[in-house]
């Protein structure tokens, strides 16, 4: 397996407590977990909702991962997972009735040796950055995607607002199922690839994929701790009010460029606006940019000191030389005596 580098970060954001879970596990050799679920049904039902699917996930994961796994087994586990998960909250809403109605949205990908595997259910999504082109792998379940598939992807606001939060499955105790994906025959990862999965609080525009401005930052950032952070700051100033969770897989080493991104400070408050200044720079970078402006000057101002100082000598040869001819015409000195 290549190098892998990983990160993960969940934020409150403008909510009261944090209703979402995620996880990056190694339950075996050569194999990573990545999960988010996004919790519902009450501040207390919602934490405890995903909370108890990550576990659940995590319990499963290492059990199976005891005997040797094959990467053709990838789908049955993580359709195995979800049939616990949706168990487990079923389990846990009869034992404590005030729970009843809670649920959450689970987002898995499963890598093992050189191949992965994917599950969804709800609207929480999974990206796959690779050879420069970011998909969204993930398909949300919502009402908001029905009508877009209906009707198109400019939906009208008020659609938009009223139905923002509808989901039409996820793990609540019954019997949705998840989509499993890609095609047996796609699931081999290779080198040089970014994983992304994410809460819809990092979506700002429910209706489409927000790919570009994903791909500009797990590709032009230094390190995948800095993209993660200045998502959740940059969905949080524009004005996401849910919580933000991210979480980043990279495999190999992902080509990065050089883009001009606008950096956020983290984690985000309400008493800092970045969008009433210019850009915000990394110390280092207004540094090199400072040091840039006064090597320039600094080369500019010496190229002038030279070029008026040959200008100044080839004045006074010429005055020395006017001077001579004149002399030489009033027969003060004779040229043809002066020694070359």
């Amino acid at each position: 397996m290549t190098t892998m580098k990983h990160y993960g970060q969940s934020f409150v954001g403008r909510r009261k407590t944090n209703q979402d879970n995620y996880c990056i596990f190694k339950p075996g050799e050569e194999t990573f977990f990545l999960a988010v679920a996004d919790g519902m049904g009450g501040i207390q039902g919602g934490e405890i909702a995903s909370a108890l699917c990550i576990q659940t996930a995590r319990d499963h994961l290492t059990e199976r991962f005891q005997k040797p796994v094959g990467p053709e087994e990838l789908d049955d586990i993580l359709i195995e997972l979800n049939r616990k998960c949706q168990e487990a909250i079923r389990q846990e809403s009869s034992e404590k009735p005030e729970l009843s109605g809670m649920g959450t949205t689970l987002s898995t990908v499963l890598i093992h040796q050189s191949c992965f595997a994917c599950s969804n259910i709800g609207d929480s999504r999974i990206y796959l950055l690779k050879e420069g082109t970011i998909h969204q792998l993930s398909k949300d379940h919502t009402y908001i995607e029905e009508y877009a598939e209906q009707h198109g992807r400019i939906i009208p606001e008020q659609i938009i607002r009223q139905y923002s939060h509808f989901l039409t499955r996820c793990i609540d105790g019954g019997s949705y199922t998840p989509d499993i994906f890609p095609e047996r025959d796609q699931q081999t990862l290779g080198r040089n690839a970014i994983f992304m999965l994410c809460s819809d609080g990092l979506i700002l525009d429910k209706a489409n994929t927000n790919s570009r401005l994903f791909a500009n930052y797990l590709s032009g950032s230094e390190n995948l701790e800095q993209a993660v952070k200045d998502l959740i700051s940059h969905a949080y100033y524009e004005g996401s009010g849910d919580n933000i969770t991210v979480v980043t897989f990279e495999t190999g080493d992902y080509p990065r460029k050089k883009l001009r991104l606008k950096h956020f400070p983290y984690p985000p408050t309400d008493e800092i606006n970045p969008y009433e200044s210019k850009l915000i720079e990394t110390e280092k970078t207004e540094q090199q940019k400072t040091i840039r402006k006064k090597n320039a000057a600094n080369k500019g101002l010496r190229k002038w000191k030279l070029q008026h100082l040959i200008e100044l000598m080839l004045a006074i040869l010429l005055f020395i030389f006017a001077l001579m001819m004149v002399l030489s015409h009033f027969g003060v000195i004779d040229l043809t005596k002066i020694k070359p």
